[in-house]
Parts: C-alpha cells; structure tokens; sequence
C-alpha cells in the first residue's frame, strides 16, 4: 500500500481537553507518524502520514470522536508531500 501524508487542521473546543494526547495514541494504534500541536489561534494542526486507509479512519476519527471532552467544529484536510523520516506520532510545542 502507498503512503501518504495530509495537512490537517482542526477548530472547536480542541485545547485544553487532552485533544492532542488522543491523537498521539489514536495515530500510533494505526501506525500512523508526523506531529500534532496547538496554533495561537485555537485550532489544533496536524501532519499525519499513513496508508490512505488508516488515514480515513483517523480522520474520521478526529471528526466525530477525539477526545471525551473535545468537539469539532470545523476540520480541514489537504494532501502534501510525503516526508518519509518519523517513526511515531509527536506533540509538538505550541505555535505562536
């Protein structure tokens, strides 16, 4: 199966609900890599990369479940260029 990697960004009530630490777990149990932080503005961003398959799911995951607490209002995905270099899901420090 071919790898890909996608750009994806997330509004609603997602920082300060452990949104991040959901992800890194929900990524690694699909052998999903890349990195996850919180932006200045609110939002949580996310470079995640994976089979086309694992990554749907994770999407959908993200949509519809995170974590007990969050909830998504808006998420946006967009296919960039494969990276090839992680071995895991990371947190990454804040953006400002």
């Amino acid at each position: 199966m071919s790898i890909i990697r996608i750009h994806f960004e997330v509004w609603g009530h997602v920082q300060g609900v452990y949104f991040r630490n959901y992800i890194v777990e929900k990524a690694n149990s699909l052998s999903i890599v890349g990195w996850c932080r919180n932006t200045s503005s609110g939002s949580v961003e996310i470079e995640a990369e994976g089979t086309k398959h694992n990554l749907d799911a994770f999407k959908e995951w993200l949509q519809y479940e995170g974590s007990p607490l969050s909830r998504v209002d808006n998420l946006i995905a967009k296919e960039i260029s494969v990276k090839n270099n992680e071995k895991c899901m990371t947190r990454l420090k804040t953006l400002k």
